[in-house]
């Protein structure tokens, strides 16, 4: 049986050549413009990585790539699918992994204290306050609850990492804001880079 064919909308997997010269266009931009952009992201993200890890303890990593797949629309059901799939395989294997029937059943917290923990978890992230929430309901308000909260630790949380180290690691929203704060415009302002402390 011989491969299905590519809709008209698909990416081809390489660029079409017309001859030599273009040939040599597509070799260019593949290894001379791309390929170095790949490689400097992926040592930046294995330096971003070490320090994490050398600052957060050996799950580190694997932490902030959950993070990331949950950020992600389809990341929890991703997620809940592979818990799944470990769970059954243990059972399986006959590993005792406790005795709930449903490891992902209904959620059953009440809507203001969801509502609370995601405004927490976004002031944490420094993510822009944008609650899923009508301003007249009282999931509204403890969503802002929750966001100020985690700004607040944020906020009072960082110190230097580092004597010399002068690159700012705050969120661009963060470093304008103190910066229209100081009249400076939008220049953002040089502070050292920080880490949140534990709470």
């Amino acid at each position: 049986m011989g491969r299905p064919k590519k809709s008209a909308s698909e990416t081809p997997d390489v660029p079409p050549t017309n001859g030599n010269h273009q040939d040599d266009d597509v070799k260019a931009m593949t290894f001379f413009g791309f390929a170095k952009r790949w490689q400097a992201a992926k040592d930046t993200l294995a330096i971003v990585e070490e320090e994490a890890k050398a600052k957060l303890g050996k799950h580190a990593v694997r932490d902030i790539r959950t993070w990331a797949l949950l950020k992600d629309e389809k990341g929890e059901e991703k997620l809940k699918e592979k818990i799944e799939a470990q769970m059954r395989i243990a059972r399986w294997l006959g590993l005792a992994m406790g005795t709930q029937a449903e490891l992902f059943g209904e959620d059953r917290t009440p809507s203001v204290d969801r509502a609370y923990a995601e405004g927490k978890r976004d002031g944490l992230a420094g993510d822009p306050c944008k609650p899923d929430y009508a301003p007249e309901l009282e999931q509204y308000r403890l969503y802002m609850d929750g966001f100020h909260e985690g700004q607040a630790i944020l906020a009072k949380g960082i110190k230097p990492l580092a004597d010399g180290d002068e690159r700012d690691v705050r969120p661009g929203f963060m470093q304008r804001a103190e910066a229209e704060k100081a009249g400076i415009g939008g220049a953002p302002a040089t502070h050292k880079v920080v880490k949140a402390q534990a709470h």
